[in-house]
């Protein structure tokens, strides 16, 4: 009798051994880990790389101040991606290694690229503070999933300048010159003119000069023949300064337009009149409090890089709040599908991962610049 009930105890042993699942299944997460990689210890980028690394910090701090995001502590962790392919591949690497699924950075085209060539885009969602066309897009034009772009591509400013000229200023005719050295200012004064014209104005002249010029007469020359009502100046504040001040002398009195290449070191006493547009500005009153947060927290100025690091943790975060959860076809999913409050207003991504939102549009007169308004690109 004894031997018979245990030869049934040891066969229900047997059968609850084959029925219990052969793992117990992973806890719930308790904190959300996201990975920062940029080049913070590259000589030629390190500053830009720290501006985005502390913009993004800054995000999680005050996001963990208001109670985290779905119940979850937000934890940073750090990867130097050395502005190399190499170095992308390494810090994702490291951090696939420790599991972290959400990543936000690459600076730099090289790295951004690398990374989003290397994520697996079913376990990771990467916003990339990097514009390149190969981010977010493959050599034969497909759209890489999990992959989202958080700057404007250079040539929306070059679209945005020629609308704003021809819709606003009531331009007829304009003019260009830029650096033919520079694949920059050759694709964005390409794009500029080709929007002028498609709106119904007049390029009446195109000059270019190459690389450190001290006297811009022989360019000018025929510009000022011309007599555009606008002058197009894709180029670096040093060389549109002196540009400018050679303009106003020679008698030209055109409206200069620019991008955001003029952001630094701007003489606003030569370029006289004129216009830029940017991601973002100082100038903006909507973006003061954020000014003061990052200068109390780091004791400097926030620039466009810390303000790309900040919107893209905020966009992320807001992301997952929206999917309700951390899994990352969700999340995905819900970038896709939702419109985000950033510094300068909605930020929205297509079906190609490309963020869209607002220019700052930037008047020079009377030797100062300020805030105009937001232009839609």
């Amino acid at each position: 009798m004894i031997r018979k009930v245990l030869e049934t105890l040891v066969l229900v042993l047997l059968l609850v051994a084959c029925v219990r699942p052969s793992s117990t299944p992973s806890p719930p997460p308790t904190t959300l880990r996201i990975a920062l990689i940029f080049p913070t210890e590259n000589l030629s980028v390190g500053e830009m790389a720290l501006a985005a690394q502390q913009g993004a910090l800054l995000a999680i701090e005050q996001r963990n101040s208001a109670g985290g995001v779905l119940g979850l502590p937000i934890e940073a962790v750090s990867f130097d991606s050395k502005c190399t392919a190499e170095g992308g591949q390494q810090a994702l690497s490291e951090a696939e290694g420790q599991n972290l699924t959400f990543i936000v950075g690459g600076l730099c085209a090289s790295e951004a690229v690398a990374i989003s060539e290397g994520i697996a885009p079913e376990k990771s969602v990467f916003l990339s503070l990097n514009a390149h066309p190969r981010v977010a897009v493959d050599d034969s034009g497909k759209y890489k999933p999990g992959v989202y772009v958080i700057p404007l591509p250079d040539m929306v400013q070059a679209q945005a300048m020629a609308h704003y000229a021809r819709e606003q200023l009531h331009a007829q005719t304009a003019a260009t010159l830029h650096d033919e050295r520079s694949s920059s200012g050759a694709n964005l004064t390409e794009t500029f003119s080709q929007v002028f014209v498609e709106d119904g104005g007049e390029i009446v002249e195109a000059t270019n000069y190459s690389g450190v010029v001290k006297d811009y007469t022989a360019q000018l020359a025929p510009i000022a023949a011309a007599s555009p009502d606008v002058l197009f100046l894709p180029n670096c504040a040093p060389e549109v300064n002196t540009a400018a001040a050679q303009a106003r002398q020679m008698g030209i009195e055109a409206i200069l337009l620019g991008c955001d290449s003029w952001s630094y070191d701007l003489d606003a006493q030569a370029v006289k009149s004129g216009y830029y547009c940017t991601e973002f500005t100082v100038l903006d009153p909507q973006v003061q409090a954020f000014l003061e947060d990052y200068d109390a927290r780091f004791g400097s100025e926030a620039d466009v890089f810390a303000a790309l690091g900040y919107d893209a943790i905020r966009v992320l975060l807001n992301a997952i709040e929206e999917a309700g959860t951390t899994n990352v076809a969700d999340v995905q999913q819900a970038l896709l599908e939702s419109t985000f409050q950033g510094l300068t207003g909605p930020i929205y991504f297509d079906q190609a991962g490309q963020a869209h939102k607002n220019l700052a549009l930037i008047q020079v007169k009377d030797g100062e610049q300020r805030f105009v308004a937001y232009i839609t690109p």
